[in-house]
């Protein structure tokens, strides 16, 4: 089960006070499958797993056990490729593996299944070597100088051998990743029923003293400097000939993964962007290195945009043991509008690496030259990463997918989120992902919310809803508004709860949107400066063609009131009796009353004179909507008896 884990960046000595408060989320709630439950097969050397090709937890085919462990892209810092192991003090169903005390207790375990070091010769048991990446901490929780993380191999007296022991303490805290080879050479070891298990010892009350793994390989014919027979290659210790993507892509729409249709359509330039993704070169020397982008439809994979083929990666160079990041050319906006016209439309974006990787070189015969390859040790396999975007009718500034979830736990706390739209558009809801964690929040009410500014005394709409949970993972829940309301520039959306329990809304920590973040303990706003990430909320928006035929857009809206950047024209008088006059004339205008409804506007021109005639209308508020200089503006106008 994909559950929580507790990981506080914030606790408060007066536990009232309610700050944003994070959990990470662990195996899927959603999946019946438990690595435990995987028949025990056998394996064969070589032994190699770098988690690229896996997805929150770890690979049932080469692992008897580590249904706790989190195999997720973001927890570690600068991975040698993208996805890491990581273990803390939280079981994978989200309970603490030990309550009551915080005294060092057993975390997170991984074991491997059983691997047959029997078959290896007298002669090549001296060659026989086991490496890995590991980090302390990463973006979770520092481990105390008194928990550890150990390395444990299975020998054939059926004991576990402590052989590589590591304690925490900032000290090995580092922005890298260190890599660890240790060499098999007790007898005890070369047996058919070997295994080799990582055990965490720290605080398991909690999610607390995080460690992280990368790259293991376990294989003959090494020595304690090369890693791998590379013929004339130098030799270096912990080099590998590998080339590899160690982050996802970003998104090309300045870091929008999903766009409404109508933003797109009335100001594309505005999103044209570049995606960026790191690689790393795990050879000791210059390696060449070329890339490809694309962006593709999702669904058929037919191809809309190839933007980078065989791009060389120069200035610098992808020296030994080095990151990149490797940016695409330009996606245009433009490009896509022939796409949306009949609807939304879902893409994926994939960056893959020109490495010249090769499977493993196992041997190379001395006589004849001839070279065998280790095919379940493809290093190319971490060459190719992607993303999702959508075009549709909602803002994503979260990619997706969530590693950690976050909320509060005062009853009548607000919480908001800002955003920003070009141009005006009709607000109808919103998408939240509620993922399933303790402590359950299903059918507690909450008052979705939005507002103009949050200077505001009250919330533009409310409506009350009841947290409900998606049958699949990362998928969000719709929530709408009894009237849609149109805003236009800055708008802020969110909720508030009605309990002290804790509820969490999915958070996305590779893209960090924290400053976006407000929070109302009841005295007054506060933006978050605690919690890195985006929370899975997403503004939604009528329909593109639903606004062209002026089914919504139009009728039964709410009009935004707020402040605009000041105006180059001026609209006069104000209040009227009969007409508005403009200072110049603008691209288009719109009219609306206060209930939302549109109002044709009588525009009149007459001898360089610009004005809207509102004689025949009924006395009260309107709203006017102008655009000049392809940027809109609301204006409020009173229209008075004689």
């Amino acid at each position: 089960m994909r559950l929580a884990h507790f990981l506080l960046f914030f606790f408060s000595v007066t536990f009232s006070y309610a700050q944003l408060e994070q959990k990470h989320l662990r195996s899927s709630s959603y999946s019946s499958a438990r690595v435990a439950e995987q028949s025990v097969d056998t394996l064969l050397l070589p032994f190699w797993d770098d988690f690229s090709t896996s997805s929150y937890s770890v690979d049932s085919t080469l692992w008897m056990y580590g249904i706790d462990v989190f195999v997720n892209p973001t927890l570690g810092i600068n991975p040698p490729t993208i996805n890491v192991a990581s273990f803390d003090g939280v079981r994978g169903d989200g309970t603490p593996h030990n309550s009551g005390s915080n005294t060092p207790q057993k975390g997170d375990s991984l074991v491997s299944k059983p691997i047959n070091l029997a078959l290896v010769s007298v002669q090549n048991r001296s060659t026989v070597y086991f490496s890995f990446f590991w980090q302390v901490k990463g973006i979770a929780e520092l481990p105390d100088e008194t928990d550890s993380f150990s390395l444990l191999f299975f020998n054939k007296q059926k004991q576990w051998v402590t052989v590589w022991k590591m304690q925490g303490g900032r000290e090995n805290a580092k922005e890298t990743f260190t890599q660890e080879i240790i060499p098999i050479l007790q007898d005890q070891f070369f047996h058919q029923g070997f295994a080799f298990k990582f055990q965490l010892l720290g605080n398991s009350t909690g999610p607390f003293d995080s460690w992280h793994v990368d790259y293991i390989l376990l294989n003959q014919r090494r020595d304690d400097n090369s890693i791998t027979r590379l013929g004339n290659y130098p030799k270096e210790r912990g080099s590998y000939f590998d080339r590899a993507i160690s982050t996802a892509p970003t998104s090309p729409f300045k870091g929008y993964y999903g766009i409404p249709i109508k933003q797109l359509k009335s100001t594309p330039q505005y999103y044209a962007g570049v995606s960026s993704t790191q690689v790393y070169n795990l050879n000791s020397v210059y390696q060449p290195l070329n890339y490809n982008v694309w962006v593709s439809q999702k669904n058929t994979q037919a191809l809309i945009k190839q933007l980078n083929t065989n791009t060389e990666i120069q200035n610098p160079v992808l020296y030994g043991k080095t990151f990149r990041n490797i940016l695409s050319d330009t996606l245009n906006p433009k490009l896509l509008l022939p796409l949306i016209d009949t609807g939304a439309l879902v893409m994926q974006l994939k960056t893959s690496i020109v490495s010249g990787d090769i499977p493993l070189i196992d041997d190379i015969n001395p006589l004849t030259a001839d070279t065998s390859f280790a095919q379940n040790v493809d290093f190319r396999r971490n060459d190719t990463s992607s993303i999702t975007l959508s075009l549709s009718d909602f803002i994503a500034q979260d990619d997706g997918i969530a590693e950690y979830a976050v909320g509060r736990n005062q009853t009548k706390g607000l919480l908001a989120l800002k955003f920003y739209i070009p141009t005006g558009d009709s607000l109808i809801g919103m998408d939240i992902y509620f993922p399933q964690i303790p402590p359950i929040p299903e059918k507690q009410a909450l008052d979705i919310l939005a507002w103009y500014s949050i200077a505001d005394k009250f919330p533009v709409a409310s409506q009350r809803i009841t947290v409900s949970f998606p049958k699949e993972l990362n998928t969000f829940k719709r929530f709408r508004f009894e009237k849609a309301i149109y805003v236009a520039d800055t708008f802020y959306i969110g909720y508030k709860q009605y309990t002290n329990n804790w509820i969490g809304i999915g958070l996305d920590k590779n893209n960090d949107n924290g400053k976006n973040i407000y929070y109302n303990n009841g005295q007054a706003w506060e933006q978050n400066t605690i919690v890195k990430g985006t929370m899975m909320i997403r503004p939604v928006f009528a329909r593109y063609s639903e606004q062209r035929n002026q089914n919504v857009n139009r009728q039964n809206v709410i009009l935004n009131t707020s402040r605009n950047a000041e105006s180059p024209l001026i609209l006069y008088p104000n209040p009227t009796k009969d007409f508005i006059y403009f200072s110049q004339e603008p691209q288009s205008i719109s009219i609306y009353n206060i209930y939302g409804q549109y109002i044709v506007p009588k525009i009149e021109r007459e001898q360089g004179i610009y004005r809207v005639d509102l004689q025949n209308i009924q006395k009260g508020i309107y709203f006017i909507q102008y655009i000049i200089n392809n940027t809109i503006y609301t204006q409020k106008t009173i229209l008075i008896a004689e």
